[in-house]
């Protein structure tokens, strides 16, 4: 089972890259650079524990969906990148913090 996990990861990277230098027109080593912050920001956002044991497909989805609906409104707002960053590593720390909260809250 682990060695078809690992099969179908890089299956799905090998795609995932394929469809981002088809979107940038050019195969660069940088170009997911960053993307791991709104990974995480996301599957946290989606109900998954950094902690691990629990979360839900459809949770992580509904997380990047929610993650590309604040890139959108930041990218209208012309906010700067620098400043996207930011705003994505606070959102990234309040889900971690609330995570936290809530495993000590349940483990009580």
């Amino acid at each position: 089972m682990k060695i078809y996990a690992f099969i179908l990861s890089a299956l799905l990277a090998g795609i995932a890259g394929i469809l981002l230098s088809s979107r940038l027109g050019a195969a660069l080593s940088t170009s997911g650079r960053g993307m791991e912050l709104r990974v995480i920001t996301a599957v946290i956002l989606g109900g998954a524990s950094l902690s691990g044991g629990y979360g839900k497909i459809a949770g992580a989805f509904l997380g990047a969906l929610f993650m590309a609906l604040i890139n959108n409104m930041l990218i209208i707002g012309r906010v700067s990148g620098y400043w996207q960053e930011i705003i994505l590593g606070i959102i990234l720390i309040v889900a971690v913090g609330l995570d936290q909260w809530l495993l000590r809250r349940t483990e009580k």
